[in-house]
Parts: structure tokens; sequence; C-alpha cells
């Protein structure tokens, strides 16, 4: 066993909300404290996830619940309600009682997924696990070998210092992580699919129309041409109200697609509502679409006589 320690939460899985004064900060009424996660771990916590803090010190075994209270930020933390100041030193208080106790910031640490997958508000605090009331907690190992195979040592170890303390469901952070993600393995295939399905009927869709729309001017492009209308010209006629029938529609599209992206943010895991990606990887498919549809029946108008294409009208 290369490193180990105590915390209430893993990185991943998702921790607790707790209401945050940072001191310094006047709130008039329950609804302005800010509200981040938060996770009591031991001393070398951050050592066992092989992260190293961004300032300041780790709790200590001195942390206790004799000594001062303290606690750690994470980055999202300080940038976000602490930015302009130097976070060590500064004190917060977790709660809205207004008679607690305040904790001064020892450190900020990197993020890590306080917040689960979704990572949705990435701001959390530390605090010392001696100094919380946690009533469970949870043993983190960095081994080498395979994990699972110190479990028997565990417990016993675990048994000779309190026999009637329980061990549940040991496992290893990356399988206790996918059980977590169960929904992004079915729901995002299933929305991959169902999406490439959509885009590819929008397609063929707006091919068929673009086509039809087309071949409903043939009589006005044999015309045009009858009259002395150069090829180029044409095609240059055409094109215009091809881009700005597709561009309306990209727009429109466009807007509801990043509405309901946002709806589904939760599905979403290291894929944000507005990937310009997607966005582009769309809107290429569909103008592309759209111009092989005005092309193919202009090219062959153009190509024909125009009194063969006046006659047949």
């Amino acid at each position: 066993m290369r490193s180990a320690t105590l915390t209430s939460d893993f990185p991943g899985l998702s921790a607790d909300r707790t209401a945050v004064a940072i001191d310094g900060h006047v709130y008039e009424d329950a609804s302005q404290y800010p509200v981040v996660r938060s996770a009591a771990i031991a001393p070398r916590f951050f050592e066992t996830f092989e992260r190293q803090l961004l300032r300041g010190r780790e709790f200590t075994p001195a942390d206790d619940v004799e000594a001062p209270r303290v606690a750690i930020v994470n980055a999202s933390f300080a940038g976000q309600f602490m930015a302009g100041a130097d976070p060590v030193g500064g004190r917060i208080r977790p709660g809205r009682d207004k008679t607690a106790p305040w904790l001064t910031v020892v450190g900020v640490a990197p993020d890590l997924y306080l917040a689960g997958a979704e990572n949705f508000d990435p701001a959390g605090v530390y605090v010392p696990l001696a100094q919380s009331q946690e009533r469970g907690v949870g043993l983190a190992a960095r081994v080498s070998g395979a994990p699972l195979a110190l479990s028997a040592s565990v417990r016993a170890q675990v048994r000779a210092l309190d026999r009637d303390l329980p061990i549940y469901a040991p496992n290893t952070l990356r399988r206790a992580v996918d059980d977590s993600m169960w929904a992004y393995r079915v729901f995002g295939p299933l929305l991959v699919v169902v999406g490439m399905a959509a885009l590819f009927l929008a397609t063929i869709g707006l091919y068929s129309l673009m086509a039809f729309a087309m071949r409903l001017r043939m009589r006005e492009i044999g015309l045009r041409m009858a009259l002395g209308a150069r090829p180029a010209h044409v095609a240059r006629l055409i094109a215009g109200q091809v881009t700005r029938e597709v561009g309306i529609g990209l727009l429109a599209g466009g807007a509801g697609a990043a509405g309901l992206a946002r709806a589904m943010r939760a599905m979403l895991f290291h894929v944000q509502p507005g990937d310009p990606f997607t966005y582009a990887a769309i809107i290429v498919a569909l103008v592309l679409a759209a111009a092989l549809a005005a092309y193919v029946p202009v090219r062959r108008a153009i190509r024909v006589d125009p009194t063969v294409t006046l006659r047949a009208e």
C-alpha cells in the first residue's frame, strides 16, 4: 500500500452540498449564500489521489478537534468567490448559522469532480475529518498491483481496531465511477443513433425540398437562358436564393438546438451544450445537402436547350 486516507466523499461520486459564508461579504437573506460541495477528509488525501495543492498546505494530524478550525477550498471556489484576494488566510463559515465558528483557509486544491461526473458546480470546500461530525467515511488506498486483493487484510486491520466497525462494498474508484455513469453508457449511444438518424432525415428532406423548388423554376431558368442569360449568372442567382433560405433555417434551428442542448445538459459529459464542433459538423452537412440539391437540377437545366425546356413546360 503506497498511501491511504479517509474521506466522507470520493472524487467523481458527488459530494453533499452546503451553504457557505465568505468573510467580508454581507448576506441579507438565506438565498444569497453560495451553495457549494463539501467533503471531510483526513491527512494524505491529496497525496493518495496524486494531486498537489496549488497553494498552501494539506491537513495534518495536528488539525484535530482541539486545533483552530481550518479548511481547504478548490480552485473553482477560489476563482468564483474569493477572486481578487489571496484565498489562503481568508475565512469561510459553512452553513447559514451566524454563530458558527469561522474556518481559516489554509490551502487551495485543484478541482477533483466533487460534483460528480457532471461537475456542473465544481466549487467545493474540504474540512478536516477530525473537526467534522461525519458518521460514515470511506477508506481510499493507492496500492501496487490488484487493489481488491488487499480487501482481506484491510478488513483484518479494521477488526483489530474495532470488531464492531462494519466495512461495506470494497471497490475500485474506477469501477465505482463507471457504475455511477450507467446512464451515460446506456442513453449516450442511443442519443447518438437518434441524432444521426435525425440528421440523415433532415438532410434527405432538405435535399428533396430544394430539388423540388429548383424543379419548379426550370421554366424560369429556360426563359432566362433563352433571353441571353449566361450560365454563371443563373448559378449565382440560384445560389443567392438557396443561401438566404438555408441561412434562415440554420439560424432558427441553431437557436432551437441551443435551447434543447441546455435542457439535456445532464446527459453531456465533457461536452459543452454549445460545442462548436458538433454545430459546425451539422451545419456543413445541411449546407452540402442544400448545395447538392440546388446544383443537380440547375446544372441539368443549364445544359438543356432553352427551347426544349420551355416546350416541355
